[in-house]
């Protein structure tokens, strides 16, 4: 959430809420480096315990790019850190579709500091279409396509079961990147003969719906993508939860 979302507009509670710019982009190992040593510095004791989680990010994307998920003993003796404090960074690492899930199940297996995540996310719905289904048999569509047909079937659904399964198979796994996305090439770009833009949006809410559905009934957390649509996201939340 936007941090204004959380204030009221109260001067004496805003005065209490600082926010940093950061200059150059950091690495999460750099950045809870810069977070101990200040703490270091407030403290003559040392800091006792800093935990940095990376709630967001698709690292099994780019395997190029990758960083250490802990401090060594040397850093940790420059940090005064006692070698008996558990420090460093969890990483999430959150799928997009059901064609990368394999690679952050494996990028995630490398270490108990990686979580995994999986769903499909508003952008890639294109990966769950189905291919077969047609709405006339006629040259031209009707003037509400998605009175044609039931637009569940514009889906290919069998990733869902898959979903649950790995559910099941992972204790620690959570459901994403899910969400709503107004701005998504997806919705951009649906065939005006099955019905455009409204029946994208459709289809987004529907899948959204059907992860975060089985994100509650095992228990999960979600990583959630929403742009533009944020009646739209409470409304289902309301739903389901």
């Amino acid at each position: 959430w936007n941090v204004e979302n959380d204030i009221s507009d109260d001067s004496s509670e805003r005065k209490n809420v600082q926010i940093e710019s950061i200059d150059e982009v950091m690495t999460p190992e750099e950045a809870l480096r810069k977070i101990t040593l200040e703490n270091n510095q407030s403290t003559s004791e040392g800091i006792r315990n800093v935990l940095l989680v990376d709630t967001h990010g698709h690292p099994h994307l780019n395997r190029d790019i990758q960083y250490s998920n802990h401090f060594s003993n040397e850093a940790k003796k420059e940090l005064n850190i006692k070698s008996t404090i558990q420090q460093g960074v969890v990483s999430l690492t959150c799928a997009v579709s059901p064609l990368d899930w394999d690679s952050a199940l494996q990028y995630a297996s490398q270490s108990s500091w990686i979580l995994p995540a999986l769903g499909v996310h508003p952008w890639y719905l294109g990966d769950i279409l189905s291919n077969t289904t047609t709405i006339t048999n006629g040259t031209d569509p009707p003037e509400n396509a998605t009175d044609a047909v039931d637009i569940k079937k514009y889906l290919n659904w069998e990733w869902l079961d898959t979903l649950e399964t790995h559910l099941a198979q992972h204790p620690h796994l959570l459901v994403g990147e899910i969400g709503l996305c107004k701005m998504a090439k997806f919705v951009r770009e649906f065939p005006s003969e099955k019905g455009g833009k409204t029946t994208a949006l459709q289809l987004q809410k529907r899948v959204f719906r059907k992860q975060l559905e089985l994100a509650a009934k095992w228990s999960r957390p979600v990583s959630v993508h929403c742009v533009n649509m944020h009646g739209s996201f409470m409304g289902v939340l309301r739903d389901v939860l």
